[in-house]
């Protein structure tokens, strides 16, 4: 029963909600307790550093074999960022932070990798449905984790419960040597694999798109709930319903553009997206007084534009690698993420820091420019598939 693709699509997407429920935690948490943006951006990029560069690794194990152990110790470990009201300190704040990176590195890879490769000729829809039940849980976290923290503050532990049966799962079909239908790669990882997709063109070109795109992604929703404040937005919206409209955007257009992708291309449907984003992206941040009827679709227009674009990538990188689904995900994910984590959560941090006032929207308005180098490095990867074609 459980060997079966839509069971193991039911697994996959399950499992990606929540962890994906996990991250949205420690962005308001930092906010409720009024951390310090440079401090908070640091354990958010510093953890995640460590945490995503070990995608490649998890990619490559992923693909010979270990998915499902993956997937089971990836929810385990996601599901201690709950734990965050027990700690004190920066350096419990950060343990807790990597912990949960750590858990959510060794998942993504393993569970995008294992969908690609469950319905080849939809990558763009499966991999849409994957990221749209990511960015639900993502979307329920904040407003969620609120309630419980106001309500009962330590008493958000009960979140650390709600994956375990999936847990269970997955490790009973690793124990079982289950099959999921996956061809696998057996020769052991090495750098060289990794670094191959760099010497290559078409994915050094993707690589350099999906960075610029999550780097703002990551940015604008963990500073999210400052740019409400900001703005004088009532508490309601600071507190997660801004949160909750900005992700539901990606969620639900997440299927449709994997749909049309399918169709067409992926480089159709993000040349549309980028443009759209990239217009409402600014409107949102440079307009100093929006009502909530104009501010709670725009949030959403602009998670809708950044949100779709991973699924996209990894379907477009799955395509041009398919021999080795783990380890291009990896690549366009950890190996991404790394990167645009620092610079989207650290660098953005930091940077408030040079700012009197509206610290976090100044410092994202000029994370935008990033928009630039996304819009040249698309462009070049038409002029690479021509060159293909030719």
């Amino acid at each position: 029963m459980f060997t079966r693709p839509l069971p193991l699509l039911l697994l996959f997407c399950l499992g990606h909600f929540v962890v994906d429920f996990m991250w949205g935690v420690w962005p308001l948490f930092k906010t409720l307790q009024g951390i310090d943006l440079a401090w908070a951006g640091l354990v958010g990029g510093v953890g995640a550093f460590f945490a995503e560069i070990s995608q490649v690794f998890f990619g490559g194990w992923s693909d010979r074999g270990g998915r499902f152990l993956l997937i089971a110790l990836g929810i385990l470990l996601a599901m201690a960022i709950p734990t965050l009201p027990l700690a004190s300190g920066i350096l419990g704040y950060l343990l807790i932070y990597l912990t949960f990176a750590i858990g959510s590195a060794a998942f993504h890879p393993a569970a995008a990798g294992g969908i690609a490769s469950l319905f080849p000729q939809a990558r763009g829809t499966t991999l849409a449905l994957f990221w749209a039940s990511g960015g639900l849980g993502l979307a329920l976290s904040q407003l969620t984790f609120a309630k419980i923290y106001t309500s009962f503050n330590e008493g958000t532990i009960v979140l650390s419960l709600i994956g375990l049966p999936l847990v269970i799962l997955a490790f009973f079909l690793h124990r079982q040597k289950v099959s999921s239908g996956i061809s696998t790669q057996k020769k052991p990882f090495s750098f060289t694999q990794i670094f191959q997709f760099f010497r290559r063109r078409d994915t050094r070109l993707l690589w350099l798109f999906h960075f610029s795109i999550t780097s703002i992604y990551w940015g604008t929703i963990f500073y999210f709930p400052d740019i409400l404040k900001e703005k004088a937005c009532p508490s309601w919206i600071c507190d997660g319903t801004g949160h909750l409209f900005f992700v539901l955007g990606a969620a639900f257009m997440s299927l449709p553009a994997g749909w049309i992708a399918d169709r067409f291309s992926p480089r159709s449907v993000l040349q549309v997206t980028v443009l759209v984003s990239m217009v409402a992206y600014f409107i949102l941040l440079l307009s100093p007084d929006l009502p909530a009827y104009i501010l709670l679709p725009l949030a959403m227009g602009v998670g809708a534009g950044l949100g779709v674009v991973t699924p996209l990538t990894i379907a477009w990188g799955n395509a041009m690698v398919p021999e080795s689904p783990g380890l291009i995900s990896a690549f366009l994910m950890g190996f991404v993420w790394f990167v645009s984590e620092l610079v989207g959560i650290t660098g953005v941090g930091l940077l408030s820091r040079l700012f009197d006032e509206a610290g976090a929207t100044q410092s994202l308005v000029v994370l935008g420019l990033l928009f630039v180098l996304a819009s040249f490095s698309l462009y070049r990867l038409g002029k690479a598939e021509e060159t293909v074609i030719a």
